[in-house]
């Protein structure tokens, strides 16, 4: 593991560049900790109740009687997206799950069936794994690739 540390201590500015609040980063947890309340000088006021409360009471106000339309991915951050929009407004939330091909066998089905009967999320499963297959066809440079597949994602959304 490799990581960097800057400091300038007569003004007071540090940095650090590695990944502390990767789940497997030794020492990740204490050192921002350390960072947050002692250097920082950052009282422990926040907590994610209180987050997901206000958040909560922000998209309401935004959205009103409006519909959201949510590209889902089946990740981390548009699977959370989904749960809090959805206890914010309910059913005028319709996720769109563009199944590229990548993700395990049965997973995409897994994963509508998860939203749609366990959370009651509403969920359309659009298949267009022919479609990502062929435009990376023959690619080989993993930019290119990432670069394709974000392309062809918007297009399959639109």
């Amino acid at each position: 593991t490799s990581c960097a540390v800057i400091a300038d201590h007569d003004r007071k500015l540090y940095g650090v560049q590695f990944h502390p609040e990767v789940v497997n980063s030794i020492g990740g947890s204490p050192l921002i900790r350390n960072f947050v309340y002692h250097i920082c000088n950052c009282k422990p006021t926040w907590t994610t109740a209180t987050f997901v409360e206000e958040s909560i009471q922000q998209i309401r106000v935004k959205v009103a009687k409006k519909r959201v339309l949510l590209a889902l991915s089946g990740g981390v951050d548009s699977s959370t997206l989904a749960f809090l929009l959805h206890k914010a407004i309910g059913d005028q939330l319709t996720c769109v799950f563009i199944d590229q091909g990548f993700m395990r066998k049965y997973e995409p089905e897994r994963l509508v069936k998860l939203f749609q009967e366990q959370f009651h999320i509403p969920v359309e499963h659009v298949s267009v794994r022919d479609r990502f297959l062929r435009a990376l066809t023959g690619i080989t440079d993993p930019e290119e690739k990432r670069r394709i597949i974000g392309h062809e994602f918007i297009r399959a959304f639109e």
